[in-house]
C-alpha cells in the first residue's frame, strides 16, 4: 500500500494515473464529443451538418483514444518529470496524434466529395485546434492539480491536530501508572519507562500511517505497562490467524496510535472500575478485502468520565476517514454485557 499521503484521497498519485481509470477515459471521450458537436454545429459551417457531426465524432474519438492510450503506456517513464512538464508533453502528444489521424482521414476522404481543402490546410487547421484545446486543458488540469495539493495539505494539518489530541491523553495516563509504581516496585517502574520510551520513539517518528504490525507492537508495549500497574487484574486475549502472518501485518496500513486508544479505553472503562479486574480481547481478522481489528471488554456501568472515551473514538474515526476516504471506518457495538469496537481498514 502507498504511503499515508497518497492514502488520503488519491491526490498524491502520479498525474497520468488519473487518465488510466475508466471514469477518466469516459470523461475524455465525452469532452471530445462535446468538441465535435461544437465544431460540427458552429454557425457558418457549410454542407450537411449531421454528416459532418458523424465524421467529426469519429475523428475526435480516435484522437482521444490514441492520446489516452499513449499517455497510459508512457506514464511510468514520465513519472520522473514535474507535473507541469508532463502537461506540456501531453499537449505535444495530442498535437502529434491529431496530425497523424488528420493525415489518415484526409487520405480516406479525399475522393468522397467532402470539402476538406488542401492537405496542408486541413492538417494545419487540425494542428492549431488540437493545440488550443490542449492548452485550455493544461490550464484547467493544472488548476485542478494545485487545488488537490492544497486539499491534501489541509487534510494532513487536520490529521496532525487530531493526532496531537490523542498523544497527551495517552502520555498523561502512562506517566500516572509509572508514578504509582516508583515507591513500591522501582524495577518494574524502570521497565515501564523503557517501554514508554520505545512507544514515544515510534509515535513521534512522524508518519500518519504505519504498518499494522508496528501499531500492534505499540499496543503490546502499552498492555505491558498496564499489566504491571494493575497487578494481575488485567487479562489480555489475542485472537486471529492474521497475527501469525508477519508479511500480511506489514502490508496493512492503519493510522498511527489508532488501535492503542481503543485498547486504552477498554482497560480504563472495562477493567479498572471492576475490583476483580477483567479481560480485554483483541482479534485481528481478514474479511474479504478488509482487515478488521476488534477490541472487546466487559460493558461496565458508564461513569461520568466516559465522555473521554467518546472523544478518543471520534478522533480515531476522523483519522480513518481522512486517511482512507470512506474505505476505513470505526464501528461501536454494545450488547449482552460486552462493549466492542471494530476498526476496519482496506487489506
Amino acid at each position: 500500500m502507498a504511503s499515508e499521503t497518497s492514502s488520503l484521497n488519491g491526490a498524491a498519485d502520479m498525474p497520468l494515473d488519473m487518465f488510466c481509470r475508466a471514469g477518466a477515459v469516459l470523461a475524455v471521450l465525452l469532452a471530445g464529443e462535446g468538441v465535435a458537436v461544437l465544431l460540427a454545429l458552429a454557425p457558418g459551417v457549410e454542407g450537411e451538418r449531421w454528416l459532418r457531426l458523424g465524421l467529426m465524432s469519429l475523428f475526435v474519438q480516435w484522437v482521444a483514444l490514441m492520446w489516452v492510450m499513449g499517455l497510459c503506456v508512457a506514464r511510468r517513464s514520465l513519472a520522473r518529470y514535474a507535473v507541469l512538464r508532463v502537461a506540456w508533453i501531453a499537449v505535444l502528444w495530442l498535437v502529434v496524434v491529431s496530425v497523424a489521424v488528420a493525415g489518415i482521414a484526409f487520405g480516406l476522404l479525399a475522393g468522397s466529395g467532402v470539402r476538406l481543402g488542401t492537405v496542408t490546410e486541413f492538417v494545419g487547421h487540425v494542428a492549431v485546434m488540437s493545440a488550443v484545446v490542449g492548452l485550455l486543458g493544461v490550464l484547467g488540469f493544472y488548476a485542478f492539480w494545485q487545488a488537490q495539493g492544497w486539499a491534501v495539505r489541509a487534510r494532513e494539518a487536520e490529521l496532525a491536530a487530531l493526532h496531537a489530541r490523542i498523544r497527551p491523553h495517552f502520555l498523561f495516563n502512562t506517566l500516572n501508572s509509572i508514578a504509582s509504581l516508583i515507591p513500591s516496585r522501582p524495577l518494574e517502574a524502570e521497565s515501564m519507562v523503557e517501554a514508554l520510551a520505545g512507544m514515544l520513539r515510534a509515535s513521534l517518528a512522524g508518519p500518519q500511517a504505519v504498518a499494522l504490525a508496528e501499531e500492534l507492537a505499540l499496543v503490546r508495549a502499552y498492555l505491558s505497562i498496564e499489566s504491571a500497574r494493575l497487578e494481575g487484574r488485567l487479562q489480555v486475549v489475542w485472537r486471529g490467524a492474521l497475527l501469525e502472518d508477519a508479511a500480511g501485518l506489514g502490508r496493512v496500513r492503519v493510522p498511527s496510535l489508532s488501535i492503542q486508544p481503543l485498547v486504552e479505553n477498554a482497560v480504563r472503562y472495562g477493567v479498572e472500575p471492576v475490583r476483580e479486574g477483567g479481560v480485554v480481547e483483541i482479534e485481528v481478522a481478514c474479511v474479504g478485502d478488509e482487515v478488521v481489528v476488534s477490541v472487546r471488554n466487559a460493558l461496565v456501568t458508564l461513569s461520568p468520565g466516559r465522555e473521554g472515551a467518546g472523544m478518543a473514538l471520534g478522533n480515531v474515526r476522523a483519522r480513518l476517514e481522512g486517511l482512507f476516504a470512506g474505505r476505513g471506518r470505526l464501528d461501536v457495538l454494545r450488547g449482552e454485557g460486552v462493549f466492542e469496537v471494530r476498526l476496519v481498514v482496506p487489506a
